[in-house]
């Protein structure tokens, strides 16, 4: 029996016993046994106190109705109408409902006085009533703790030859859908071969600088774009994944500088609290620098030695300051517009993201040292480009590969070029690289284990 339904049925009784003073645990507990003719544990005894206490069962003659329906998997609506409930907190006792299994998304009280026959004197009476409505949602959670997950990376060899090398890692955007209805199973909207790609050519070419060309995540649910059911509480298991891909390059590149620029999708996390939660903007704890909410708090930048650049979007970084960095905001219609409308403007080398697709073009400037080249390169994107990323087009016009630079600081000539990377495989110095999804790796570095079940399904 239900600690409610026991309520329901003594708690007249109990109310008579206290005398509106109060009784002790063990007291209600022997008393609920005896009534009960069975054991009674402590908690529950507590629970059904707690319950009375708030009114439950106080009074048969007072009707409270409660209705409590459950419209999916995540979504379960309390409603009770009456004298007992009057509070959320009682509302959620009532219905027995679990806190760490449900959270409430959203909930009302209203309140009225209604006018009642009094059957003992046969007057009327006053009566206050109250309804209170609550809508629930169900916390998805990992399904268990993450483990540490040990990448061993050859010790990178001292180069003599004075060049400094950066490799681009163009527009990742990192996100996960759930599998409708269930909600059982997580599948990535990113290309996981295409990220294992990047840290396998990180790993054996040991460049000096890493470069995130912004979007590192996808943030669909914080956009003001309309979203599907999918992607509801997938916040969580993507940032555990953008996690454990930023751990794996920095342990393979233990030396390197690593870079992130702000794109217009992380930007929707800031602008997110900026739009719906205003007072919560740039609050911080005392002592600290970042937000409550900051990417960079998210993802554990500090820790992982990972700078933050281009913020606010879209500002530009400078990369030894011989580079031109930036996500950029631009997307022509036709290939080749966008990096040829930016190369007509430049005077420096630059290097962009945004566009998803691979696009190079150059420039002769005339100055007082006479003529120089000014390049300008997009390398594309490293998400799925078969649609399957949320985007305005099924079909879009997108390249996946990855971007490299290389510098001269003797003649003060740079070299950019990018690497195409199709259907999960890349060229690279000579032989053929096949990226990996590992799944069930993810899923257990982030304890997310839904991630593998989607794999499994051939969905990730």
């Amino acid at each position: 029996m239900k600690a409610r339904d026991i309520a329901e049925r003594y708690g007249a009784q109990l109310w008579e016993h206290s005398k509106g003073k109060g009784l002790s645990r063990p007291r209600v507990r022997a008393l609920l046994a005896d009534w009960m003719g069975e054991p009674v544990s402590t908690a529950r005894a507590r629970k059904v106190w707690d319950l009375v206490r708030a009114g439950i069962g106080r009074n048969a003659g007072r009707r409270q109705s409660v209705e409590d329906t459950q419209a999916g998997p995540l979504d379960r609506t309390l409603s009770a109408q009456g004298v007992h409930v009057r509070t959320l907190d009682q509302l959620l006792d009532y219905c027995e409902v679990d806190r760490k299994v449900w959270r409430v998304a959203r909930h009302r009280v209203n309140t009225w006085q209604q006018a009642q026959k009094d059957k003992k004197t046969g007057g009327s009476r006053v009566v206050q009533l109250f309804q209170v409505r609550a809508d629930l949602e169900r916390r998805l959670v990992p399904v268990a703790t993450p483990a540490r997950v040990t990448i061993k990376a050859p010790k990178a060899k001292p180069r003599a030859d004075g060049l400094r090398r950066v490799v681009f890692l163009p527009d990742p955007q990192i996100g996960v859908a759930w599998s409708v209805p269930r909600y059982d199973k997580l599948r990535t909207l990113h290309d996981a071969r295409a990220l294992d790609l990047a840290v396998q050519v990180c790993q054996r070419w040991q460049p000096d600088t890493i470069v995130c060309l912004g979007d590192l995540m996808d943030g669909a649910p914080w956009g003001t774009f309309d979203t599907n059911a999918s992607l509801r509480q997938t916040t969580q298991p993507a940032l555990a994944v953008a996690n454990y891909w930023l751990s794996c390059l920095r342990a393979v590149c233990e030396s390197s500088s690593i870079h992130i620029v702000e794109g217009n999708h992380d930007a929707r996390y800031r602008k997110a609290v900026a739009r719906q939660l205003a007072e919560a903007e740039g609050v911080t704890a005392d002592g600290d620098t970042l937000p409550a909410l900051d990417l960079r708090r998210l993802l554990g930048l500090e820790s992982l030695g990972i700078h933050w650049e281009g913020s606010p979007y879209d500002r530009s970084f400078y990369l030894w300051d011989r580079i031109r960095i930036q996500h950029g905001s631009v997307v022509r219609a036709k290939g080749g517009q966008t990096v040829a409308s930016i190369a007509s403007g430049a005077t420096i080398d630059t290097v962009c993201g945004h566009i998803h697709r691979r696009e190079q073009a150059a420039r002769v400037v005339y100055g007082p040292k006479g003529p120089r080249v000014v390049q300008v390169m997009s390398p594309g994107t490293l998400t799925k480009c078969d649609g399957s990323t949320p985007g305005r087009s099924m079909e879009p016009d997108w390249h996946q590969a990855l971007g490299f630079g290389v510098w001269d600081p003797a003649s003060d000539m740079v070299s950019l070029h990018s690497v195409p990377i199709i259907d999960g495989r890349m060229l690279w110095d000579g032989e053929v690289l096949l990226g990996e999804e590992r799944a069930a790796q993810v899923a257990e570095a982030t304890g997310w284990h839904q991630l593998a079940k989607g794999s499994e399904d051939g969905k990730a």
